[in-house]
């Protein structure tokens, strides 16, 4: 069994702002070590999840911001790792095709506009409108459209539901 896990850093346990990448403190810099602590603790906890479940392989996706967010020398050595540059459309999920046999979101957050969300960005219009979709709601599209079911998705409330 083969699983894809997407993430994203603003729907972890613990995240309630952005950082500040402009900010040189010591304290943003903590504040932002602190949150890839997190965000890799969550990503191990779906890999381990998933090989409990019988996978054979797990391929993981770094796909906030630069890609370079999951701490390598904490991540589950079992998995493998997709990061750096991330694309956008149907690129952004690379190398997911049919083959998989499952899609886990992991750090998701809620479509720009949804009201009481923990930092609801991002926002897609299909069909002139009539679908909106978050990057969550995106990546279990297209994970869809390869017949690749979401099977799990973390983050706040508004997602999960979002989502579900």
């Amino acid at each position: 069994m083969k699983i894809y896990i997407q993430t994203d850093i603003e729907g972890i346990a613990g995240f309630c702002f952005f950082e500040n990448r402009k900010d040189a403190s010591i304290e943003n810099f903590h504040h932002r070590q602190r949150m890839r602590k997190l965000l890799t603790d969550e990503v191990n906890a779906a890999v381990k999840a998933s090989f409990d479940a019988g996978a054979d392989e797990v391929l993981v996706n770094d796909s906030h911001g630069s890609g370079y967010n999951i701490l390598f020398e904490d991540l589950d050595p079992r998995c493998r790792i997709i990061h750096g540059r991330n694309c956008s459309g149907p690129a952004w999920l690379s190398l997911l095709d049919a083959s998989f046999d499952a899609l886990v979101l992991v750090g998701m957050h809620a479509m720009g506009g949804t009201p009481c969300a923990i930092t609801p960005h991002s926002l897609w219009k299909v069909n002139d409108g009539n679908i909106y979709l978050s990057e969550g709601s995106m990546a279990a599209a297209i994970a869809g459209d390869f017949g690749v079911p979401t099977v799990f998705v973390s983050g706040d409330d508004k997602v999960t539901a979002e989502i579900s």
